[in-house]
């Protein structure tokens, strides 16, 4: 009898070894395959959202209007003499520059695409998706008076282009857009008359004796 006790005694402790063994196996593993799962899913996503952001940064910074530059009417005046460091493009209508211009700046009419360029904020691709005949002229008028005032096909890199308008602002502002942004003129080498036509017209006698009719 008292070996029948202790055979049963020894039989529930192996069982219960067995049984603690088991238990302790899963509770150990579970956790480790949690982890990895984790470890693999997080740089997953990391990289979807460098892929997904890069393209609209790099979008970003090729846009926006240029920032503008300015001569005073009294340097404009004493730049007219040196063709062979400026070219003088006057960006008004065609029409008014031919009522009266500053003698020694070439008509190069950016009345179509003056608009345009305020509401696209400078990006040549939409512009051109707008209203691609305005777009193609505006190049053309620029070029054409380039060559009026260099003989040269190709717009020059290293001479200083100086814009007229009608005070300095939209007309100007789409003339920079385009010699930049467009026809790839260094940003420094493209100024604009302060105040434009009403600025220079409102200088005195000496400026208004360098107005003269088409």
């Amino acid at each position: 009898m008292k070996n029948s006790v202790k055979t049963l005694l020894i039989a529930a402790a192996l069982m219960g070894s067995v049984t603690l063994t088991a238990c302790g196996g899963n509770q150990e593993t579970a956790p480790a395959e949690n982890n990895q799962a984790q470890t693999e899913t997080a740089p997953a996503e990391n990289n979807q959202a460098q892929t997904e952001t890069a393209p609209a940064d790099a979008t970003a910074e090729a846009q926006g209007n240029n920032e503008m530059s300015y001569m005073t009417p009294q340097e404009v005046k004493d730049s007219l003499d040196k063709k062979d460091e400026f070219i003088f493009l006057d960006v008004r209508k065609a029409e008014d520059y031919g009522k009266g211009h500053v003698d020694g700046f070439s008509s190069a009419d950016l009345d179509g695409v003056k608009d345009l360029v305020k509401d696209q904020k400078g990006d040549m691709a939409k512009i051109k998706e707008a209203d691609a005949a305005a777009f193609d002229q505006a190049v053309a008028n620029i070029k054409a008076a380039v060559k009026e005032q260099t003989g040269a096909e190709e717009l020059p890199t290293d001479k200083t282009y100086v814009l007229m308008c009608y005070s300095g602002k939209s007309y100007a502002q789409a003339g920079t857009d385009f010699l930049i942004n467009e026809l790839k003129v260094p940003a420094d080498k493209i100024k604009t008359s302060e105040g434009g036509m009403k600025a220079w017209e409102a200088a005195g006698q000496e400026f208004t004796d360098k107005v003269v009719a088409q």
